[in-house]
């Protein structure tokens, strides 16, 4: 017990006559027979029972001690805390039954204590003074039983009160954690429910499952995905036979065959990373209406998918080595990070860095708050494991899987969470990680997966850091990065981004917008278009020979196409070039294309053989995201 010191001292010391007295141990004979001596120096009464029992006490005296002496024993004490423990006596933990009936007995027939036999007298003391004990120092179960009486009826009186409010409400959804149900069984079985709808049913523990099902339940839903993360066990030998507190009660069920249905559409990523997950889902099909407006590229990367090969060791995590950690592939991830949010004006709540070690996200912690650009955007940067983010998604993942040449597999391996970390994405997914030492696990998830990612995975990610060409720029390292950054920050200066939007932003004044090689002033919002005489050609004002042009080619759909300015003749033989500022993943958010060109500017159509490919991605119907 910290900041107390203990003292341990033998019980030895003689009871008082005067509370045996006054605890109805002793009768009002039985005290004055042994009080009633002329005791001058007795004033405690302890004297009394003392020379009752044949030990009297000694009287106390001055041994010579010098004032110094007893200045040093008091010093001992000084600054602490004490209490004391006191050790009973041996006739305390041995008294017999016996000798306590005798006691008992003794006590009944005898008015005058001095009656009683010498031999017979330390018996009776013994008896006496176990029951003043009792009586001073009640025993912690009867303390335990006296609060958990009192707390029954505060309880009781509060899950009463509870149950009042809601019923007076008229409450019909009732929503709590599983810890919660359990926490509240009282008050919710109290509400006698008849449905349980369990969500994430696969990741709860099968106990929990059968204790949430209350006496008034008729129909329990479970909702959930057996193939994604197991429930949670402490120790590993209590996930192995014959115990596997790690299967749900979903899993259990849907292994034994229990008819069940599952979800077959998905609305959540483009094509190419589906066809990822397809591999653990083979009956998985895209909602067209929602996939069709998720735009299919990734400003300033050649491509949404990639795999980042590398050979970079990874090296114990925390202090403990508790974990793991690549230093390297933790720079290259937040460089890359960099280059999306200051380059390309991707807003950063869209990214989203995953990794299967605790240490890795430290890593990455690190290496965002030691960059000096992205720690003064002053925003929490998601960072998550992958365990944690089960449930969730984000238009860009980062997936990190730390593991070196000088590695193993560990739980990489696992097929579902290799499922988790890969179902992510919604528009982008980049992963990092070294291949060989995956693929020489005996199980096949990853092999499968980085079969099926074929074309898409080397040794340098393909960036197009030059807005104004197609080039593809290889980085291998992250020291590559900072050429990149600089060249291109003098080139083509960052401006406020729009959020929402994959590419460069725009300026709260008047905004340049460009098609093709031309480039056109667009007035600030809430300010109407200054009318002006058709002429052949903007005005040179209006031009501007560095202004970015589109390097990449997007996929839109019919149904978003614009209406047209009226009586405005429409050039067919000009190709459409996709304006990427013009994407947003706002939902319920449209950026007419009317409203953002000047009148006097001659609208762009698209080719009649591309007629599907438009220029505006519309979320209109609040199906682009699910998590908003």
């Amino acid at each position: 017990m910290a900041g107390f010191r203990k003292a341990v001292i033998p019980s030895d010391d003689i009871e008082n006559a005067k509370e045996l007295f006054d605890y109805n141990l002793i009768s009002e004979d039985q005290y004055y027979s042994i009080t009633n001596d002329d005791w001058e120096s007795n004033e405690d009464g302890k004297g009394d029972l003392a020379d009752w029992l044949g030990k009297p006490q000694p009287k106390l005296e001055d041994s010579g001690t010098s004032r110094d002496d007893k200045a040093k024993q008091q010093a001992r004490w000084q600054g602490s805390r004490v209490f004391f423990v006191p050790l009973p006596t041996s006739s305390d933990r041995s008294a017999s039954s016996v000798s306590q009936d005798r006691a008992i007995h003794l006590l009944d027939t005898t008015r005058n204590l001095y009656n009683i036999r010498p031999e017979d007298r330390q018996v009776v003391y013994n008896y006496l003074r176990e029951r003043l004990h009792a009586k001073k120092h009640p025993s912690m179960a009867d303390l335990i039983q006296s609060y958990n009486g009192a707390r029954a009826s505060i309880q009781s009186t509060k899950v009463a009160n509870d149950l009042a409010y809601i019923q007076a409400d008229e409450i019909d959804v009732v929503g709590c954690t599983v810890t919660g149900l359990m926490k509240y069984r009282q008050l919710i079985s109290s509400l006698r429910p008849q449905i349980l709808l369990m969500e994430e049913a696969a990741e709860v523990r099968e106990g929990d499952t059968i204790a949430g099902l209350l006496p008034s339940i008729e129909h329990l839903i479970l909702l959930g995905d057996h193939q994604q993360l197991q429930p949670h066990v402490d120790m590993v030998e209590l996930a192995s036979d014959p115990y596997r507190l790690n299967i749900s009660m979903f899993e259990r069920l849907i292994k034994l065959g229990i008819p069940h249905k599952t979800l077959l559409q998905q609305r959540r990523m483009i094509p190419c990373l589906r066809e990822i997950v397809q591999l653990f889902y083979p009956k998985l099909v895209d909602h067209t209406p929602t996939i069709s407006k998720l735009p299919l590229q990734v400003s300033g990367v050649s491509k949404p998918l990639w795999w980042f090969q590398h050979d970079w060791p990874e090296e114990p995590g925390f202090c403990n080595g508790t974990s793991l950690q690549n230093f390297r592939e933790a720079q290259m991830i937040v460089l890359f990070v960099q280059y999306l949010v200051t380059l390309r004006n991707i807003p950063p709540e869209r990214i989203t860095m995953l990794t299967y070690y605790r240490g890795q996200v430290d890593a990455l912690n690190k290496q965002l708050a030691a960059n000096q650009k992205l720690a003064s955007l002053e925003i929490e940067w998601s960072v998550r494991t992958v365990d944690g983010f089960q449930g969730e998604e984000n238009d860009i993942i980062l997936l990190s899987l730390v593991r070196g040449p000088n590695g193993k597999a560990g739980f990489l391996s696992q097929e579902n969470r290799a499922i988790v970390g890969l179902s992510r994405a919604r528009v982008g997914m980049y992963i990092f990680g070294h291949q060989q030492v995956l693929l020489k696990h005996p199980r096949r998830t990853w092999s499968k997966v980085i079969r099926q990612i074929g074309e898409n995975q080397g040794r340098s990610l393909p960036l197009r850091p030059d807005p104004d060409t197609d080039n593809v720029v290889q980085v291998d390292h992250p020291d590559q990065f900072k050429p990149i950054l600089r060249n291109a920050r003098h080139k083509m200066p960052r401006k406020e981004s729009q959020k929402g939007c994959y590419s460069s932003g725009s300026e709260k004044g008047a905004q340049p917008e460009s098609h093709g090689a031309r480039t056109v002033e667009r007035p600030p919002k809430n300010q109407a278009p200054e009318s002006k005489a058709p002429e052949s050609k903007a005005p040179e004002s209006s031009l501007s020979q560095d202004a970015p042009s589109p390097q990449v080619r997007l996929r839109f759909w019919t149904p978003n196409l614009p209406s047209l300015p009226p009586e405005r003749p429409v050039d067919t033989t000009e190709s459409l070039a996709s304006d990427i500022e013009l994407l947003s993943f706002e939902d319920s958010q449209t950026v007419p294309i009317s409203h953002q060109l000047a009148w006097d500017i001659t609208p762009l159509q698209p080719a009649t053989e591309e007629a599907e490919e438009q220029w505006l991605i519309e979320f209109s119907d609040g199906e682009g995201r699910e998590d908003k």
